[in-house]
């Protein structure tokens, strides 16, 4: 995805991401917030996705890192 703005990558993309590395740092955050942002509305797998993200955190599954 060279030469992609991190807005354009999808939530799928950037939420798999954050799994991956079991992690969220701001910047990260930023490009989950402004994809969402730039929609009208989720649809149901993204919803499942923030859930999970949200969740994870709640949970200390996933560590918040600057």
């Amino acid at each position: 995805m060279i030469g992609t703005t991190p807005s354009h990558k999808s939530v799928d993309y950037i939420v798999n991401e954050i799994f991956r590395l079991r992690r969220i740092s701001r910047r990260t955050q930023q490009r989950l917030m402004t994809s969402l942002l730039e929609k009208r509305e989720l649809n149901k797998q993204e919803e499942i996705q923030v859930k999970r993200v949200v969740d994870a955190l709640h949970r200390g599954l996933l560590r918040v890192v600057d």
